[in-house]
Parts: C-alpha cells; sequence; structure tokens
C-alpha cells in the first residue's frame, strides 16, 4: 500500500508566498528559485494566462503545484485529478482530502475515470488523463498545461524507447511539446526525483507515495528499479551520458527529418508538368 508524506492537515502548503508577479522579489530557497530561473530563461510559462496543472497528489506534482503557488494568482491556477480507481481506498482518501483542501483556493477539476482490464493498463490510464486534461482546458478556455515529469521520467523514457523501439527519434521527455488547445509544458525536466523529495521531506509538503509505483510488472518500474540500478553500477553518470545520446539523436533526427523535407520540396518544382507519386520515405 502507498503512503501519505507530510503533515497530517491536507491543508498544509496552501498559503501563498509573496505577490502574484514571476518577476516580482520573492522568498525562494534555492532549488525552487533554480526552476524559476528556468522557466523565465526558457520562456516556458505565460503567468498572465491561466495553466491548468496535471495534479495526482505524487510527490512530482506536489511540488510543481507548490512552485506554481509561489507565482501564480490563485484564481489562474487550475488543478485536474483524475481518479483511474487503480489504488488502494486508503490511498484515494488522503488524495481526495488534499484535492479537497486545495479547492478551497484554486479551481480544481477532479474526475473519475476508471481503468480496467489487466493489460495496457499505463498507455491507457496516461490516454485517459490527457483526454481529460485537454476536455477541461477547452471548456475553460486554457492553452497551458503543465505536468510534474522531471529529469528521472525523462531517462527512463529514452530507455523505454530503446527497448521498444521507435519511428520518431530517441527523445525522452520534451519540455514543451504542441499539445490540444496550445502547449504542454515541463518545468521540472531538469530535476532529479530525489532532489524533489529532498526538498518536500525537508519542507513537511505532503504528498502521497503510490503503491502501485513499485510494481514491477509495469515495464517503466522496472527500468525505474531494475534496470537504471544496474546502469548505474557500471556508470555513475548514466543519467547523463544516456541524456547526451537521446540529445544527438534528436538533432540526427530533425536534420535528416528537415532535409528530406527540403529533397521532397525540390522534387515536386522539378517535375510540376509530370504527373508523379512520390512518399517522403524514399527521398
Amino acid at each position: 500500500m502507498g503512503h501519505w508524506s507530510g503533515p497530517a492537515d491536507p491543508a498544509a502548503g496552501i498559503g501563498h508566498f509573496g505577490h502574484f508577479s514571476p518577476h516580482t522579489h520573492v522568498t525562494m530557497h534555492p532549488f525552487v528559485y533554480a526552476v524559476h530561473q528556468s522557466v523565465l530563461r526558457d520562456d516556458l510559462i505565460d503567468f498572465d494566462a491561466p495553466i491548468l496543472v496535471g495534479f495526482s497528489t505524487g510527490p512530482d506534482s506536489e511540488f510543481l503545484y507548490h512552485y506554481l503557488n509561489h507565482v501564480y494568482r490563485p484564481d489562474l491556477l487550475h488543478l485536474v485529478y483524475v481518479n483511474h480507481h487503480l489504488r488502494p481506498a486508503a490511498d484515494l482518501d488522503h488524495e481526495l482530502s488534499r484535492v479537497t483542501a486545495l479547492g478551497q483556493r484554486h479551481p480544481v477539476h477532479s474526475v473519475d475515470a476508471p481503468i480496467t482490464g489487466a493489460s495496457g493498463i499505463e498507455a491507457r490510464a496516461r490516454e485517459a488523463r490527457y483526454t481529460e486534461f485537454e476536455r477541461i482546458a477547452r471548456e475553460h478556455g486554457i492553452s497551458q498545461i503543465s505536468t510534474g515529469h522531471h529529469y528521472d521520467d525523462h531517462i527512463e523514457t529514452i530507455l523505454l524507447q530503446l527497448i521498444r523501439g521507435t519511428q520518431r527519434g530517441l527523445r525522452g521527455i520534451a519540455q514543451t511539446k504542441p499539445w490540444g488547445p496550445g502547449i504542454l509544458i515541463r518545468p521540472l525536466i531538469h530535476c532529479y526525483k530525489a532532489d524533489i523529495l529532498a526538498y518536500l521531506d525537508a519542507h513537511q509538503l505532503p504528498y502521497t507515495c503510490d503503491s502501485t509505483n513499485a510494481d514491477t510488472q509495469f515495464t517503466r518500474n522496472k527500468i525505474r528499479h531494475t534496470l537504471l540500478p544496474l546502469l548505474q553500477s557500471l556508470n555513475p553518470k548514466i543519467h547523463d551520458r544516456l541524456n547526451t545520446f537521446a540529445t544527438y539523436h534528436e538533432g540526427v533526427h530533425d536534420f535528416l527529418d528537415q532535409h528530406h523535407a527540403d529533397a521532397y520540396t525540390r522534387i515536386i518544382k522539378q517535375h510540376q508538368h509530370c504527373q508523379i507519386e512520390i512518399g517522403r520515405a524514399h527521398v
């Protein structure tokens, strides 16, 4: 079974920290400040527009909420909680109490999306979540959605792509990408999970530990708990090595893709008077 970590009060950590401006001086812990500077440097978020945050009550989404609560107006910070009914009732009780408490300060969208059956649970749950994210965003005119994916998630995804194969290139998890009605943003993609947990524990901020994250019947969990520790024993810097490899691979993939597109355009222009059929994959 999972467990609840942090204060017993589910409303803990809801208080506001300073003015509602990303550029106004607000006292921040160095770790939170580093995340904020990364967001400002890369111009990830429009702080004057509403944002929808995928919120599970897990450590990643709790830290993401904690950061955004420093710099966002409460009425512009929307949280969406999707209940797949996959976790024990005791876990859900804590989660729902937390979501209810946050609803006193922010617009909170709580959705039931049960997942049944034994196969493809992770993929189907993810698809259901993003379907709900898009529906809610469109209903409320929101063009920014943010999730708590971090650097460890990025590295695990690279390994998943290597194991399963991919035709879109080894990209891991992008910091931003076009999505539904706008853009999908991952402000924590440069943060290690261990640093997030250390910060939450040091500041006694609440979060739920999902018991299913330890179940190695799921491929991602097997990578996290078995494969990555083995790779780290061979190379303690394996995270950075895999990231460098994926960045290079993505660059090559994008270069070739662009040149394919340019070559395809040139061929079409040269044969405008001919009736031809050609596929980009064969250029």
